[in-house]
């Protein structure tokens, strides 16, 4: 018999193998990644009975979680559904269904997801549960004992650091740097900027330094966001954009190569970030600059702000 309902305490463990034991058969799975993933879960203070599952004669066979971020916005979760069909698959879209609105109601304006590229039944079951289809991201990664890229010399260059004075003036200039922005437009709007910077604060170790804004003959025209990694080994780069006076100019290889030289004086070992497939000139962009492509995921997503 099947049954929707919210994972109980006697089902963390079991919904937390379905889920991160994706594709994988019941004697393969692998317990030691409940148990890291449960460690992770208490670092980062995330509430792991925040799961809707679906039960088969008491047994999950299918569970979704979500888990809130600053800028009220969340990520949700699911475990593989290539297994469902039929009546299954019927209660797997009601159950992501009610997990967005979970996370609505907790205050959450912006809920994402991101699936395998591959993983159809996912993307469908998301869609009848009321997420549009964003884009495809394109994660890239770049090991720092490779030689920086030279950039064209620009007279009049300066950086302004992040402090809480200059607050106003990083929101004012991010804002700006998505007009005309090639990465994930459909998201313009649904975030309020105070929203949108508490997001990328929290994307990692906040660390002010990391946060500069471009100047040219003091006039500020782009920023770079950087977060530090748990792993203290990695840089986030988690935004980084130019106003759009001055797209064309190379400028985009002037943040670029500066932003390499502050990993490379953090002591970091490599630099991760994402970015979507459409936007191919930042793409071309860090691909001169020798970042390398590790995986790729669809972004779907739920805004009540639609």
């Amino acid at each position: 018999m099947l049954k929707i309902h919210r994972v109980n305490n006697n089902e963390i463990d079991e919904a937390l193998t379905v889920l991160l034991n994706a594709g994988s058969s019941i004697m393969m799975r692998d317990p030691n990644k409940v148990m890291a993933f449960k460690d992770m879960a208490r670092r980062e203070h995330y509430d792991l009975s925040r799961q809707i599952v679906v039960t088969q004669d008491d047994r999950v066979i299918f569970t979704c979680c979500f888990i809130p971020h600053q800028g009220n916005s969340a990520f949700i979760f699911t475990s593989n559904a290539s297994h469902l069909g039929g009546a299954d698959k019927e209660y797997a879209v009601e159950a992501l269904r009610q997990m967005r609105q979970w996370a609505c109601d907790d205050g959450c304006n912006l809920v994402q997801l991101l699936l395998e590229t591959d993983d159809v039944i996912s993307q469908e079951i998301s869609l009848r549960s009321g997420f549009k289809d964003l884009t495809q991201l394109v994660y890239l990664y770049r090991l720092m004992d490779a030689p920086i890229p030279q950039s064209p010399l620009v007279k009049g260059v300066g950086w302004q650091e992040y402090d809480h004075q200059h607050h106003e003036l990083f929101k004012h200039v991010v804002s700006q740097s998505y007009v005309d922005s090639l990465d994930c437009p459909e998201l313009e709007g649904l975030r309020n900027m105070d929203e949108t910077m508490e997001a990328h604060k929290a994307a990692g170790k906040f660390d002010p330094a990391l946060w500069e804004i471009l100047l040219l003959d003091g006039q500020p025209i782009g920023a770079v966001l950087l977060s530090a990694l748990s792993d203290d080994m990695t840089i986030e780069l988690t935004y980084m954009g130019l106003v759009p006076q001055v797209h064309g100019r190379g400028l985009g290889k002037i943040l670029l190569k500066h932003l390499l030289e502050n990993v490379l004086k953090y002591g970091k070992k490599n630099i991760t970030l994402a970015v979507d497939n459409r936007n191919h000139i930042a793409l071309k962009l860090y691909r001169r600059f020798g970042f390398k492509e590790l995986f790729r995921r669809n972004a779907i997503y739920y805004s009540t702000r639609w």
